[in-house]
């Protein structure tokens, strides 16, 4: 995995076309996640998740903790 993808929401899932960073997750770690949709692509599985029915942005899946 490419360091500059770990942990990190975007505003596509990371290696698309004008994939953008948005933040490092670590600022919402306490927050619960509303999962709203859900990509593979060659970089891996992504969601994209809303906090308070505001859209984030996209995390990879190994950083969403599904409970």
């Amino acid at each position: 995995m490419n360091s500059e993808e770990n942990a990190t929401i975007w505003t596509l899932p990371y290696g698309l076309v004008g994939a953008q960073k948005v933040e490092d997750i670590q600022y919402y770690k306490r927050d619960d996640l509303k999962l709203v949709q859900e990509a593979v692509t060659s970089s891996g599985k992504w969601y994209q998740f809303a906090i308070d029915e505001k859209v984030i942005g996209w995390i990879k899946v190994d950083f969403i903790k599904i409970q």
